[in-house]
């Protein structure tokens, strides 16, 4: 999928948020529905978890490179938009952010160099000061995304972290 074509992601990320819901919720034993929000706002916050507003970031491509520019391991490195934290921090500042992390492509070259990691399914979450206090623990790393420069759909930078230092669900 053209990872600067918005209308594809928000299709994308309804399916996601109904498999977590209806899948993955009840294997990690956490009550949570749809944010009934999401009926007339895409930009809504995905989740309802435990009576709390939540955003699924689910990752499914790692960031095979994290370690060579960040220092973050590939197998736990993931990325959360800028443009979304500042979202949030305005319109939703207690929000839970839920990583969702499904590897199944596992290897990668670039520059002539072989990535790989190993396939996992877990899940992490933090209430957004926690996930950036991650981000500064990790170094403030922001990671540009070149093809986006004059795109004002897209989110033009991600912050990178390892998702470890999260709350882990399962």
């Amino acid at each position: 999928m053209d990872t600067e074509n918005k209308p594809n992601w928000y299709f994308r990320g309804e399916i996601d948020e109904h498999d977590f819901v209806r899948h993955r919720l009840p294997e990690l034993g956490v009550p949570g529905h749809r944010n009934p929000d999401k009926d007339h706002d895409l930009t809504a916050p995905d989740l309802i978890l435990d009576g709390m507003l939540a955003d699924l970031k689910a990752q499914s491509t790692p960031f095979f490179t994290a370690e060579k520019y960040y220092g973050i391991p590939p197998q736990y490195a993931v990325s959360f938009n800028v443009k979304d934290e500042e979202r949030y921090r305005e319109k939703y500042p207690h929000v839970v952010v839920v990583f969702d992390v499904l590897w199944t492509t596992t290897q990668a070259t670039y520059g002539g160099v072989r990535y790989q990691v190993d396939p996992m399914h877990h899940t992490w979450c933090g209430t957004l000061d926690q996930v950036m206090g991650v981000v500064a623990d990790c170094g403030n790393h922001k990671h540009d995304y070149w093809r986006r420069k004059n795109d004002p759909n897209n989110a033009q930078d991600s912050w990178v972290l390892d998702v470890r230092k999260l709350l882990f669900l399962g």
